[in-house]
């Protein structure tokens, strides 16, 4: 893997609610992106034009993206991530569809998808 600078590994929660939109902190994401492994965006109403800062997030490990507006479009921005193993789209407008999709990420070992439009059968 590719850090920067030091090998510094972070976890990042940007609290749930915060009212705070992407354009004020993309910047210093971008900044930090390669040494973040574990990240939550949830219940930060972040669609997946303001998710487009995860192509620089390629260590990321656990990704919470849960009570998003987000659907399947945000699988796109997510089959770069290399080393993802948990996702959480609960609450989510993740279909079938994106679940499918989602469970041929190779390194993809969690996917929770609780209160979405997946049905009980995946």
């Amino acid at each position: 893997r590719i850090m920067l600078h030091t090998p510094v590994m972070l976890d990042v929660t940007l609290p749930s609610g915060s009212g705070i939109p992407m354009r004020e902190i993309q910047k210093d994401l971008y900044a930090i992106g390669k040494n973040i492994i574990w990240m939550n965006f949830s219940g930060n109403d972040f669609n997946e034009t303001d998710l487009s800062i995860l192509k620089n997030m390629t260590n990321i490990e656990k990704l919470r993206l849960e009570r998003n507006p987000l659907g399947d479009e945000v699988v796109t921005l997510l089959s770069d991530l290399k080393y993802l193993e948990a996702l959480n789209m609960n609450e989510t407008r993740l279909t079938d569809d994106g679940l499918t999709r989602l469970k041929q990420h190779p390194s993809l070992k969690r996917i929770y998808a609780w209160k979405t439009f997946v049905q009980e059968k995946n």
